[in-house]
């Protein structure tokens, strides 16, 4: 089921999480995965550009973590998870990324803090940091011999990840088996942040 909506800005976040709700009957999962990187470095997309990514990386998440906390709130069980990166905690070596890397290290920064302050309503707050994965975001960089020779050397396991394994830690963090985590951050990298 999908429920259109634009989430730059957080513009329709509560008609998106509310809709969902409607028709499911309840909510008490919330994955924040919609996500953007810059077109051009910093220093060309100006204030604009970045501005234009913390919106759709960090306060769209945000808009979304409030819509839904009255509805996980009510049922007194909540799982949000927030799709990090890796650069919150490191820079880019193939190309200038601040606004990204600033949007996803606010999220973890968010992360905690939802964490701590929503945590006796029951809602638990985690985040996940994936590495390289292929998908829309990062298929032209991976297509790249030489990127895909830097991640392979840069990666402890020596590849990209696979949707199927960021899925399982996703998962992980939804299901009853880490409902002692919360404020947590789940680094799914393949080893990436531990070279």
């Amino acid at each position: 089921m999908a429920v259109p909506g634009d989430l730059a800005g957080g513009a329709d976040a509560a008609t998106i999480v509310d809709g969902a709700a409607a028709a499911l009957g309840g909510l008490d999962i919330l994955v924040n995965n919609a996500g953007i990187g810059e077109g051009e470095p910093a220093a060309t997309s100006g204030v604009d550009g970045y501005a234009r990514v913390l919106d759709v990386n960090l306060v769209a998440p945000y808009a979304c973590a409030t819509a839904a906390r009255p509805h996980m709130r009510d049922g007194g069980y909540g799982k949000i998870v927030n799709v990090a990166s890796v650069y919150a905690f490191t820079a880019s070596p193939f190309r200038q990324a601040s606004a990204y890397s600033a949007s996803k290290a606010g999220l973890l920064g968010l992360t905690r803090d939802l964490a701590a302050w929503w945590g006796g309503e029951g809602i638990r707050v985690n985040a996940v940091a994936p590495g390289y994965f292929v998908s829309e975001m990062t298929a032209e960089l991976l297509a790249r011999a030489d990127v895909a020779g830097a991640i392979a050397v840069r990666t402890a396991l020596g590849r990209p990840g696979t949707l199927e394994e960021i899925a399982r830690a996703v998962a992980f963090l939804c299901l009853p088996a880490s409902d002692y985590v919360t404020g947590a951050t789940l680094a799914v990298d393949g080893g990436w942040l531990a070279r």
